[in-house]
């Protein structure tokens, strides 16, 4: 199990766990709504009239297979990656992800309907990979098959101009929302080394 510090023990606090309770909690309720997809996919067309679809796209999934396989690699990191990412560092990381996963595939101009948490999942994973490499050369392994996949997902994707379908979903892949994701841990390590630096 990976430690930011000896002795680090994961559940040192019990507030920590409050944020990644209620995004697990909430994207479980949202589940239930029958309309929730249709009202709060990104649908590039309507985020001028529907500007809420620029974050609620990443708390609503296609089924529910879809939804089980993100909350499970949600909690797997979670867990793993506990000493760098609980409380407010957690819910800054997936709201700025959030918010670069929408606006990646916005300024790319691409034209795909997407719902799903897995680009937010990159930026957490790639805020936790650096913070690990800091300390332990395991991180940069990690990191180091991240960026082999999103170089993956966008050669193939991206420059190849084909859609990358999941097949156990039959929907396209959302890799600019992976890379818009993994850029925002990117901007989320950022701001707190920068706010550290100042302290």
């Amino acid at each position: 199990m990976l430690s930011a510090r000896p002795g680090a023990n994961l559940m040192q606090s019990h507030a920590a766990w409050v944020v990644p309770l209620v995004l697990v909690v909430g994207m479980l309720y949202v589940q239930q709504w029958p309309a929730a997809l249709d009202v709060l996919d990104y649908a590039p067309e309507r985020l001028s009239s529907d500007p809420w679809r620029w974050w609620s796209a990443h708390f609503v999934h296609l089924n529910a297979t879809h939804l089980v396989a993100n909350l499970l690699a949600f909690t797997a990191v979670c867990l793993i990656f506990a000493p760098w990412l609980r409380g407010f560092v957690l819910l800054g990381v997936v709201l700025v992800s959030a918010t670069c996963a929408s606006l990646v595939p916005w300024l790319a101009n691409q034209d795909l309907h997407f719902a799903g948490f897995s680009g937010v999942l990159h930026g957490l994973l790639l805020f936790a990979c650096v913070r690990v490499a800091q300390q332990h050369w395991l991180g940069f392994a990690m990191l180091a098959l991240l960026t082999a996949k999103l170089l993956a997902e966008l050669c193939l994707g991206y420059f190849s101009d084909s859609q990358l379908v999941i097949a156990w979903l039959g929907s396209p892949t959302a890799y600019l929302a992976h890379l818009g994701g993994a850029l925002g841990g990117g901007l989320s390590l950022l701001a707190l080394l920068a706010g550290n630096r100042k302290r």
